[in-house]
């Protein structure tokens, strides 16, 4: 939601965004400085960062963005900004599978999701032509490309999956265990295909730690679902 909002700043005020100061959390992960610097060209001097718990600021002059989605309901200008981030196409369409994996981060941590049956579903997805891909480990160029030649995508409900924004193709998603209408919305605006599998039982550990589990034989249909749609592409 953020990048398109300064997006759409920019889009308002031209080269003057450039000019200007950005005010963000001081607690802002660097990778969302990254990805401001790289999708926006902000740099890191032109930050100012807030203790939102402490800090009070009086500001004379500011433009604010409206949030281009409301209840998880997206305006057609989110399709427009990321249509315009570069990206490097392998072909004229996209054909890639893949399945977007939380092992390598997920589990002996506190307030995380874990699927109980991921090897099985990541096995799964192996055995039937789909490569395993961890997001985080790729460069932010990489991530985009991956996703602008990308046909169908596969994975746990999350903002890995989200970044299907930059297949402007539209794609085949399967998602697993979805907590809100945010993929699939995103899909009304990008034709996407959604495919949904929802759990068979939850629990929760003393960590707060949520599981969720799929019987294996639903995990199997969901896939032969997903298979057949692509088939017919």
């Amino acid at each position: 939601d953020d990048l398109p909002r300064l997006g759409a700043i920019k889009k308002h005020i031209g080269d003057d965004f450039y000019n200007k100061k950005f005010i963000i959390p001081k607690k802002t992960p660097k990778w969302a400085i990254d990805l401001l610097n790289y999708l926006l060209g902000i740099k890191e001097e032109s930050l100012i960062f807030f203790d939102h718990e402490n800090d009070i600021f009086h500001l004379n002059n500011v433009i604010l963005s409206s949030f281009p989605s409301r209840h998880y309901k997206f305006h057609g200008f989110i399709k427009e900004f990321y249509d315009n981030i570069p990206r490097n196409m392998i072909s004229d369409r996209p054909f890639k599978r893949i399945c977007l994996s939380r092992k390598s981060w997920e589990k002996n941590k506190n307030n995380q999701r874990i699927f109980v049956q991921q090897d099985f579903f990541e096995e799964m997805a192996t055995s039937r032509g789909f490569s395993i891909v961890r997001p985080e480990t790729l460069p932010i160029q990489e991530q985009i490309d991956l996703m602008a030649n990308t046909s169908c995508q596969v994975g746990e409900h999350g903002s890995a999956q989200h970044a299907s924004v930059f297949n402007s193709y539209g794609m085949t998603i399967g998602t697993l265990n979805p907590l809100t209408e945010v993929q699939v919305n995103l899909g009304r605006i990008y034709n996407d295909k959604n495919f949904l599998c929802y759990h068979d039982e939850t629990s929760v550990d003393s960590n707060n730690n949520y599981y969720f589990s799929i019987k294996e034989e639903k995990i199997k249909l969901f896939f032969d679902e997903i298979e057949r749609h692509e088939e017919k592409k």
